[in-house]
């Protein structure tokens, strides 16, 4: 039996390059929920808020902060997902 990221990635990779990005984008969502789930769980008192933002451009996100819990004094798993065109000086700054 092949694993599932093995699975995941055979059929990613037979996708065109805008669906390719549209699953990764679920992908690493799914991941996000995965993580503030079992730290939820870690901690044990505290849950995380949810701040989405969305720009014309396409651009979007969601930061998910915890604080004040148990284990957890603060903490935050962000995932940002930034359209448009990567200007040269833009690349040199990252």
């Amino acid at each position: 039996m092949k694993p599932a990221s093995l699975i995941l990635l055979q059929v990613v990779t037979s996708l065109s390059t805008t669906a390719r990005f549209a699953a990764f984008k679920d992908y690493l969502a799914a991941q996000q929920s995965t993580m503030i789930a079992e730290l939820e769980e870690l901690d044990g008192a505290a849950v995380f808020g949810r701040d989405e933002w969305r720009r014309d451009d396409g651009s979007r996100g969601v930061t998910r902060v915890i604080q004040d819990g148990a284990l957890i004094e603060k903490g935050c798993v962000s995932t940002s997902f930034v359209s448009g065109e990567l200007t040269p000086q833009r690349a040199v700054a990252m």
